[in-house]
């Protein structure tokens, strides 16, 4: 009980679209799963990849934010969802689409170092200009420092 009623206090008490800080989330465990609240990324954001607006999305931020959390509320309006054996993503496609999550960008993956992952992740958008013609699309929570020192 005393859980459900901090939980629900900081639900309250943490900043949220009204401070414009859009990406707090407050999570409480329910027997249903997550009950998340919803700020302006999920409500803007999650629509756009809905409608086919972006084909790599970045979303960097701490340790304990959400993003992982986030880029399976996207899995969760996808079609044809399949997890990846290194449990380190999924395979989906959205309005005919087909997208690949990374929850952590920072990571090795089995016998990869982290650069070829990072490689062979971003790779139908080698050589493009205009992202929006990639074949495929990416979502990827990484730290923005690792993305920075990868690019």
């Amino acid at each position: 009980m005393r859980a459900i009623w901090q939980a629900n206090n900081l639900v309250r008490i943490i900043p949220n679209e009204e401070n414009n800080n859009p990406f707090i989330f407050a999570f409480l465990n329910t027997k249903q799963g997550q009950t998340i609240t919803k700020t302006k990324l999920d409500k803007e954001l999650l629509s756009a990849i809905k409608e086919g607006k972006y084909r790599l999305v970045f979303i960097t931020g701490n340790a304990g934010d959400g993003k992982t959390a986030f880029i399976r509320q996207i899995e969760g309006i996808a079609e044809n969802v399949e997890k990846l054996s290194n449990r380190n993503g999924a395979l989906f496609t959205i309005n005919g689409i087909p997208f690949q999550s990374n929850y952590d960008g920072s990571q090795d993956e089995e016998e990869k170092a982290n650069d070829r992952v990072l490689g062979e992740f971003f790779k139908p958008f080698e050589g493009l200009k205009n992202y929006a013609e990639a074949s495929e699309g990416r979502i990827i929570a990484i730290n923005e420092g690792r993305l920075v020192d990868f690019l």
